[in-house]
């Protein structure tokens, strides 16, 4: 595989539930990184994002299903379900899934190009460690950017930082490996994980590498954001939990007090926000009298 070629397709694949709050500038930076497609698993919202991505996909700028919570599954919930779907159907030649809280964030690296002609030059899957950030002593929601509004973060040895998140070649996943909400599941006699800097890495379970690390690139994740938002994610539910689960509700206030972390300021996001702001721009022109956007 070429992952120099400039017929290269990357596509970033999420599954979103009420979440039009923040799709906008999801949306806006991860094309302005350079992501060819993205994709929007639609999770039975019931506030505006339905709205906001049937207008993006009429405007060619998303890819966008409706999905509803699987009824013959109990093993499964809508994510890895979708994140299946996405490998099986989307035409895209790498692959990474992130949440709406996610941001893939390049430290040394010009666009999701440049990060997997370089890192993933040997054509093998980029393990993307979590740098978790706090709500920044934020207590309420609010329009402004998720990145200007969470710029406090935990360090390197708070244990939720070793998970990972999965940019990789359509080529493993066609070979056999199977998506997993972080990591993927190898073949390990002919398939390995690589870092951001592209250096054979160890990952743990496919979901965790120890210490993380955080050259090149890796995932904001924006956990908890202020005690309001928390509170919407609480009544949102997991994803990845099948309806009924008993811990598809179980993100409590300790939860929140646990991924609460502000030890650290990290501005590293920043490098791209005149492009996203551009973006951000052009995708609410894109946008009907209509169109819900708040």
């Amino acid at each position: 595989m070429n992952t120099k070629n400039d017929k290269m397709v990357s596509a970033i694949v999420a599954i979103m539930r009420n979440e039009g709050r923040y799709i906008l500038e999801w949306v806006a930076y991860h094309r302005a990184i350079g992501f060819d497609k993205i994709v929007i698993y639609d999770n039975e919202s019931t506030d505006n994002t339905s709205a906001l991505c049937k207008r993006l996909m009429e405007s060619g700028v998303i890819e966008y299903r409706f999905w509803s919570d699987p009824s013959n599954d109990s093993r499964n919930g809508p994510q890895i379900l979708a994140y299946e779907h996405a490998a099986a159907t989307i035409n895209a030649d790498w692959f990474a899934f992130l949440d709406a809280d996610e941001f893939l964030v390049l430290e040394s690296y010009d666009s999701v190009r440049d990060l997997i002609s370089r890192a993933g030059s040997r054509g093998m899957p980029i393990a993307l460690n979590w740098k978790i950030f706090g709500s920044s002593g934020c207590l309420h929601a609010s329009d402004d950017l998720v990145m200007d509004r969470f710029t406090r973060c935990g360090t390197p040895d708070i244990h939720v930082n070793a998970h990972i998140k999965t940019l990789g070649p359509a080529t493993i996943l066609r070979d056999g490996a199977r998506v997993h909400i972080h990591g993927w599941v190898l073949d390990k006699t002919r398939h390995f994980y690589v870092d951001a800097q592209g250096e054979t890495v160890d990952v743990e379970g496919c979901t965790f590498v120890y210490p993380p690390r955080w050259k090149g690139a890796l995932v904001n994740h924006y956990i908890v954001k202020s005690s309001e938002e928390f509170a919407e994610k609480q009544r949102r539910g997991s994803a990845s939990k099948p309806p009924g689960d008993p811990n598809k509700y179980s993100r409590t206030q300790q939860y929140f007090q646990m991924y609460d972390r502000n030890e650290s300021e990290d501005l590293t996001i920043m490098r791209f926000r005149a492009a996203v702001i551009e973006e951000l721009n052009y995708l609410r022109g894109l946008m009907s009298p209509t169109t819900p956007v708040a």
